[in-house]
């Protein structure tokens, strides 16, 4: 009975942080966390749910936890270093991250995150390579292509774009973009 009532306030957890309703879903998965105290996914949503709604002294051990329990999951990675961003540390959310991707390299939405702290950190070389391994595994992500192509405008890899360029007027001539 638990396991499914603690599935349905994750659920509900879920959706109001969809919802940005931060401190809904912290409440809603403080919840969740009392029957399932140990649980990596619980135990990242809350945290994320704590650190979007200001509280985040009590986020980062939260975050940290759930890595600690499900080290290969690039989503508690991710979230870990959303929450070293936030606090100016992005040098330790790329290294959370670069350790969560050596161990599931095959997470898209992990390497878009790996380029945005990269780019934000001023690294616009690596980020262009962590967008160019996003698009690899993921080509139809909608904002790859202007990422990866901000990353190289950054980094002054003109030859990069040129070669995007023909790549891409190969692939849909008729296109004005």
């Amino acid at each position: 009975m638990s396991a499914t009532l603690c599935d349905q306030l994750i659920d509900r957890g879920v959706a109001e942080l969809q919802a940005e309703r931060y401190a809904h879903a912290a409440r809603t998965l403080a919840e969740a966390h009392e029957l399932a105290p140990n649980d990596a996914e619980i135990l990242s949503l809350l945290g994320l749910a704590l650190a979007r709604s200001g509280k985040t002294t009590e986020a980062g051990p939260m975050l940290a936890r759930a890595v600690e329990l499900e080290p290969a999951e690039p989503g508690f990675a991710m979230n870990l270093a959303e929450w070293h961003a936030a606090k100016g540390e992005a040098d330790v959310g790329i290294a959370v991250l670069q350790k969560a991707l050596a161990q599931a390299p095959d997470r898209p939405r992990a390497w878009e995150r790996l380029g945005d702290l990269l780019l934000s950190a001023g690294d616009a070389p690596a980020a262009a390579r962590a967008y160019d391994r996003m698009l690899q595994l993921d080509p139809r992500n909608p904002a790859g292509p202007a990422k990866i192509c901000t990353a190289m405008i950054a980094a002054r890899d003109w030859g990069g774009l040129a070669d995007i360029s023909r790549a891409w007027s190969t692939v849909a001539p008729e296109s004005p973009d």
